[in-house]
């Protein structure tokens, strides 16, 4: 008898977990979104994803020099984060734009003014 009611309560209280994760999930999200928010307002590059209680902070810097220049402010931040009630853990998915091949444009018009630049101009 005693196994058979072990086995009714464990499955009774995983069910009670399933449901209460559940029901409970959408809200712990959306009120570590609203917190992050504030946070991470003075970082306009970087954008907060939350899964459950993970953080994963997104974003890209445009070269190197501002790589380097970010990564304390960053480093900074995720600590500042991981600190929050509710938050488990925090990502960082940082990278670095990919960077343009320089524009070049030439032009010659009717009466053989010619132009040349690497800047786009208005048209």
């Amino acid at each position: 008898m005693y196994p058979t009611l072990t086995s009714v309560l464990a499955g009774l209280f995983m069910a009670l977990c399933v449901w209460t994760a559940h029901e409970h999930a959408p809200r712990i999200e959306a009120d570590l979104e609203q917190r992050l928010g504030a946070i991470i307002a003075p970082a306009p590059t970087l954008a907060p994803t939350v899964d459950g209680r993970d953080v994963t902070l997104t974003g890209r810097v445009l070269s190197q020099t501002e790589s380097v220049a970010m990564r304390d402010a960053i480093d900074c931040l995720v600590r500042t984060i991981g600190q929050l009630e509710g938050v488990r853990s925090v990502h960082t998915d940082i990278s670095m734009a990919p960077s343009a091949a320089p524009l070049a444009a030439a032009r010659t018009d009717a009466g053989g003014n010619s132009a040349a630049g690497d800047r786009p101009g208005k048209s």
